[in-house]
């Protein structure tokens, strides 16, 4: 199952549990998926902030969690990208600098 957004090009790096390693892959322009509600929902994370993380929660009317309310983490990185013009992938360089951002609108 985590490996099938291969074909979106995201690469499945594992599960993790250590939130200032999730911070870290956060900020590194990894795309950082939260498991909370004790294990039964799973969130985007979009930032993080002094003692949780700001997410993108469909499921729920919230916009943050607490490190204690995150359970574990699945890590994504991207190989590719779809362009909205045009749909047609391109590479994301590996030497980004860390602080590059993406606008996904």
């Amino acid at each position: 199952m985590w490996g099938s957004v291969g074909q979106l090009g995201m690469n499945y790096q594992g599960k993790i549990s250590n939130h200032a390693t999730m911070r870290s892959d956060l900020n590194s322009g990894k795309v950082v998926i939260l498991n909370v509600h004790n294990g039964g929902h799973w969130v985007l994370a979009t930032s993080s902030m002094s003692g949780g993380f700001h997410v993108n929660d469909p499921g729920y009317n919230t916009g943050s969690y607490t490190d204690g309310q995150v359970v574990q983490a699945a890590i994504y990185t991207y190989t590719r990208a779809l362009t909205p013009e045009s749909e047609e992938p391109f590479e994301i360089p590996e030497d980004l600098p860390e602080d590059t951002a993406f606008d996904y609108s």
